[in-house]
């Protein structure tokens, strides 16, 4: 079985502005990552982009 990666430090949402995403040709709303990283109720997750999925 294959070892759970639990080192979550580096994820993160992006902090680009609107602008900027659109200038680079990426969506703005996950930065082009294509998800969204979320930390709720003591759970780390990643779920898909729902504007870009």
């Amino acid at each position: 079985m294959a070892r759970k990666n639990t080192d979550h430090s580096k994820c993160r949402n992006s902090n680009r502005s609107i602008e900027a995403a659109q200038r680079d040709g990426v969506c703005p709303t996950c930065d082009g990552r294509g998800e969204l990283v979320s930390n709720f109720g003591g759970e780390h997750r990643h779920v898909p982009c729902p504007d870009c999925r």
